[in-house]
């Protein structure tokens, strides 16, 4: 790779990671040992570690071997449980790479090709071979350097134009943490880490939704003053997923496929934690100038959605699911019971 740049090169895609059938044969002592559903396993796992793919040709996504590997250290062989931390304290601090990585060139532009990544989930532009960044380094440079340091990878073309995403969970949950330090030095405020964990336990154990509902208003009135977001329904959700990826305690989902539905948040245990109840959220955003009319029909809207979604037999699988309707004009968040 240094005599000749090969990164990109299709033959050599599954070279840089684990395969699905190599990371199998990693995970079978866990499945014997343990007697677990292999299936289940390799769908946590994918989640977690998987998706990477270097060529937009080949079909194979890889796993992040390290993150494997760690996975497998840190699984406890007695209780057969998962780790209670999923992500290597190694990885977690590339979050300050990430940092690092958004300070190179246009530090804006950098900013805005985050929000586009957190709140569309994909970003497209053409694909550099050569960096170099004591030059002119633009956002398709940037985005380059992102791929290379494995924060986003290849998901298709768009005629000329690469379409990069966010891999897995592992990245997902780094790029919330980067932006809630981002907004935090932005807006000069400091969104308190104890009080959102203690939200999202009150929500998980009591189904106490009252902590979080302040912590999310309180976060909107501020961000409402300042003119680094914009303030419409994909930035909202954005500052509400920011708040929720704080705690472990979750499985978070963002508009997650079932049966051509797209439910906007879902809460789901997760391995090796107990919550007393799930959630699904939808959000509704009707702007101010829409007065009370507007908000009437976002919220007929969304509690007919919601309802919709309780019908579709994925959802009705989940125990311990409670329902809400997350209705704002920007300002504060009204949360309505959906049964």
């Amino acid at each position: 790779n240094i005599v000749d740049n090969i990164t990109h090169h299709r033959n050599f895609n599954e070279a840089i990671g684990f395969t699905r059938q190599e990371t199998e044969a990693v995970m079978q002592p866990l499945v014997d040992i343990c007697d677990l559903n292999q299936r289940e396993l390799m769908l946590e796992m994918s989640k977690w570690y998987n998706g990477y793919r270097f060529n937009v040709r080949t079909k194979e996504r890889l796993f992040n071997s390290d993150m494997v590997l760690y996975f497998v250290k840190n699984f406890d062989m007695e209780s057969c449980q998962y780790p209670e931390q999923m992500l290597d304290t190694n990885i977690v601090s590339d979050y300050r790479k990430v940092m690092q990585l958004f300070a190179i060139g246009d530090s804006e532009k950098n900013f805005e090709t985050l929000e586009e990544l957190i709140t569309n989930g994909e970003i497209i532009g053409l694909h550099s071979r050569k960096l170099d960044i004591d030059k002119d380094f633009n956002q398709d440079d940037f985005i380059s350097l992102l791929l290379y340091m494995g924060f986003v990878t290849i998901s298709g073309m768009v005629l000329n134009e690469v379409r990069y995403t966010i891999p897995n969970y592992v990245i997902q949950k780094l790029y919330y943490e980067y932006f809630k330090v981002e907004i935090e030095q932005r807006s000069q405020i400091t969104m308190d880490n104890s009080r959102l964990t203690e939200a999202v336990r009150q929500l998980a154990l009591h189904n106490n939704i009252k902590p979080l509902l302040e912590e999310i208003n309180k976060a909107l009135a501020l961000f409402s003053n300042r003119d680094f977001m914009n303030m419409d329904e994909k930035h909202i959700k954005a500052v509400i997923l920011t708040l929720l990826y704080q705690s472990d305690v979750y499985f978070i989902e963002s508009e997650p496929e079932i049966n051509n539905r797209y439910p906007d948040i879902l809460l789901l245990e997760r391995n090796p934690f107990k919550v007393n109840y799930q959630f699904l959220f939808e959000l509704k955003y009707s702007k101010k100038k829409a007065g009370k009319k507007g908000l009437a029909d976002k919220k007929a809207k969304g509690i007919k959605q919601i309802k919709e979604y309780l019908c579709l037999d994925n959802i009705k699988s989940l125990p311990k699911l409670q329902s809400y309707l997350l209705l704002t004009d920007g300002s504060e968040i009204e949360v309505i019971v959906v049964e």
